[in-house]
């Protein structure tokens, strides 16, 4: 794992925070696959890869954790072809027009007779945090502002707040 265009955020506050901490809030989220029916799931895992066993990886004072997201990639196209001959054979079979209403309704029946069906993507966000030097970095500044601002209990541990208002970034 290495991080690339790498962003570097300074706390606002100082934080006293241990790897346990850090690791019973990231436990409230982990990861889970998506479910046939489900068009993307995230999650933490281990930052350590299929080997590790903790969401945490401590290295000194610094931590180390990884964000998993799935999704599941249903092209618009694939959809649309369907649709359309879907509408052609009603149209023909019953000699009418299509409505919107009734176009949307079999739009959203051939979504779910393709999701369980579709590939699907996954995304791993790595963040690094350095709780005695007051910085953490991150390829994402939306991995940052997201999950360390909505998840209540871990902008507690951390003490982060939401958006860049709060968060001052070094260059």
């Amino acid at each position: 794992m290495m991080f690339k265009n790498a962003r570097i955020f300074r706390f606002t506050k100082p934080i006293t925070i241990n790897p346990e901490q850090l690791e019973a809030a990231l436990l409230i989220s982990p990861f889970n696959p998506c479910g046939p029916q489900e068009l993307s799931r995230m999650g933490w895992i281990s930052p350590l890869g299929k080997k590790g066993e903790h969401l945490v990886h401590a290295a000194g004072e610094c931590l180390l954790i990884c964000l998993r997201q799935q999704e599941k990639i249903l092209p618009a196209s694939v959809i649309k072809e369907i649709v359309e001959e879907r509408c052609e054979e009603i149209e023909t079979e019953q000699v009418r027009k299509i409505r919107r209403k009734e176009k949307d309704e079999i739009k959203d029946q051939v979504t779910l007779e393709l999701l369980p069906r579709a590939f699907h993507r996954t995304k791993r966000t790595y963040a690094y945090l350095s709780p005695r030097d007051g910085f953490m970095g991150s390829t994402s500044v939306q991995f940052v502002e997201d999950r360390f601002a909505e998840n209540g209990r871990l902008r507690e541990v951390v003490e982060i707040g939401p958006g860049h208002a709060h968060l001052s970034e070094d260059t």
